[in-house]
C-alpha cells in the first residue's frame, strides 16, 4: 500500500468535503441559538413566567416535529445526539435497563432474538455487543458488496423461529451512503414477528431524502441537530402509532426527574432544541432542491474519478436513485494509504475523511469496506466525500485534481 508525504503549500481557503461527520451551523439556527440562550434563560420545568416562556419555546419545537413526522407531539422525546436516542430507542424499546435484565434472565430470553446489520455505526454496534455479552441472541445481518442487507441472511435469521424483539438498522449507511431497503425489510420481519418493533437510524437521511414512518413501516427513528446545520449536543428519538397506547411508552435508560414525561430525565436544553428545529424545518422545506444540487455535485465527483479510483456501494447513481443518499460518495484510491490522502488533502485546506468520524478504522481500513467483501486493498485505500449545497461544482473539480496528484505521487 503506497504512501506519500505531505505536499507543501496550503491553498489560501478551506474546502469542506466532511458534511456526514458534522455540518456549520445555518445561519438561522445559529440566530436561533443565539436569541434563545440570551433571552429564553429559564427553566422549562419551572412555574414562573421565565420558566413559562422556555416551556413554550420547548412546546413549539416538539410540535415543529410532530408536523415533520405525523406523529403527536408527545412521540418526540429530545436527546443530547445521535448516541442517545439509539441507546433510549434499543434499551427503552425492550423495556429500559432493569426490565432488560430481568428479561436477559427469564426463560423467554431464549426463544426471542434481536436484529442489527454488521455495518452500523458504533452508536448501535456497540449496543448489541452489550447484548451479546450479556447473552441475549443477536442476529448479526450481513451486506452484499454494495453494502445493502443480505436477503438470505434475514431469512437465515428468521428461520430459527426465535421471535424478533427489535430490529435495529441505519437508513443510510453513514460510510457508504446505502439506502437499505427498510420497508422490504420490515415488511418481512413484522411477517414473522408481527409484534417486532422496527428502529431506523436516520441520521444520514434525515432531511437529505423523505423519512416516512409509514411508509417505511417503521416505529421508532432517530435524527441528529449537527448532521443538518443544527447545533452539536441535541437529538432527537420520534415515536410512531405503536406507541399511542404504549405505557410507559418507553423503558428509561437514565435515573432522574420526570422531564418529557420520564422519558428523558435532565433540565431540557431549549436553545440547543430550539435552534434544532429551525434547522429541521429548513431542511424538510428545501429538501427536494437540495437533493438534486447534491446529487449533482455527488455524481460529478464520481465521473472525475472515472479511471482513478473504485466508487464504492450502490452501482445506481441516477437522480432519486432509492439505493443511494445524494450527500456522500466513497471511494478507493487505490493503492494509496487513505490515511495518507486525507492528511496531505487537508495541507492544501482540502477536507474529507477516510471512513466515519467516530470511528478510527486502523490498519486494517473501512471494517464496513470489509464486510461488503470488497478486501483489504480498497479498505485501506477508501476515502468518503460528503457534501452539502455550499459546496459548488468547482470545488469538487478542485478536490478530483488533488487526489489525482496523490494518486500520481503515490505511484
Amino acid at each position: 500500500m503506497g504512501n506519500i508525504s505531505k505536499g507543501a503549500g496550503n491553498l489560501p481557503f478551506q474546502i469542506y468535503f466532511d458534511n456526514a461527520a458534522t455540518t456549520p451551523l445555518l445561519p438561522e439556527a445559529l440566530e436561533c441559538l443565539t436569541e434563545t440562550s440570551r433571552d429564553i434563560y429559564g427553566n422549562s420545568s419551572s412555574a414562573h413566567t421565565i420558566g413559562k416562556r422556555s416551556s413554550a419555546i420547548l412546546n413549539e419545537s416538539k410540535a415543529t416535529f410532530a408536523e415533520l413526522f405525523g406523529v403527536p407531539p408527545e412521540h418526540v422525546v429530545f436527546t443530547s445526539g445521535g448516541t442517545e436516542s439509539n441507546n433510549l430507542a434499543v434499551w427503552g424499546a425492550l423495556g429500559g435497563i432493569v426490565n432488560v435484565f430481568h428479561w436477559l434472565k427469564s426463560p423467554r430470553a431464549r426463544d426471542e432474538q434481536i436484529l442489527t446489520s454488521v455495518v452500523e455505526h458504533a452508536a448501535t454496534q456497540k449496543i448489541f455487543e452489550q447484548f451479546d455479552l450479556l447473552g441475549a441472541n443477536v442476529s448479526w445481518l450481513g451486506v452484499n458488496s454494495e453494502c445493502l442487507i443480505d436477503s438470505n441472511t434475514l431469512s437465515n435469521s428468521l428461520a430459527n423461529n426465535q421471535r424478533v424483539r427489535i430490529l435495529s438498522l441505519h437508513h443510510v449507511q453513514n460510510e457508504i451512503g446505502a439506502v437499505q431497503p427498510i420497508r422490504q425489510i420490515a415488511d418481512q420481519v413484522r411477517e414473522h414477528s408481527p409484534e417486532a418493533l422496527v428502529h431506523i437510524d436516520a441520521i444520514q437521511s434525515f432531511a437529505k431524502i423523505p423519512v416516512d414512518l409509514e411508509a417505511l413501516n417503521v416505529d421508532l427513528v432517530s435524527v441528529s441537530g449537527h448532521k443538518i446545520g443544527g447545533p452539536k449536543g441535541i437529538g432527537a428519538l420520534v415515536l410512531g402509532r405503536r406507541f399511542a397506547d404504549r405505557k410507559p411508552k418507553l423503558g428509561t435508560i437514565l435515573a432522574g426527574s420526570g422531564q418529557q414525561d420520564g422519558l428523558r430525565p435532565g433540565t431540557v436544553p431549549v436553545p440547543l432544541i430550539a435552534s434544532f428545529a429551525t434547522a429541521a424545518k429548513l431542511g424538510i422545506s428545501r429538501l427536494e432542491n437540495q437533493r438534486r444540487t447534491l446529487e449533482t455535485l455527488r455524481n460529478r465527483l464520481a465521473e472525475k474519478l472515472n479511471g482513478i479510483a473504485t466508487v464504492n456501494g450502490p452501482s445506481d447513481l441516477s437522480f432519486n436513485s432509492p439505493f443511494r443518499a445524494p450527500q456522500t460518495l466513497n471511494f478507493s484510491l487505490t493503492p494509496v494509504q487513505a490515511s495518507s490522502v486525507v492528511e496531505v488533502l487537508s495541507a492544501k485546506g482540502i477536507c474529507i475523511s477516510a471512513g466515519s468520524a467516530c470511528q478510527s478504522s486502523g490498519s486494517r481500513g473501512s471494517e464496513v469496506l470489509l464486510r461488503m467483501g470488497l478486501g483489504a486493498s480498497r479498505a485501506q485505500s477508501a476515502l468518503r466525500a460528503s457534501f452539502s449545497v455550499k459546496n459548488s461544482v468547482e470545488e469538487v473539480d478542485i478536490l478530483a485534481e488533488a487526489l489525482n496528484e496523490c494518486l500520481r505521487i503515490g505511484h
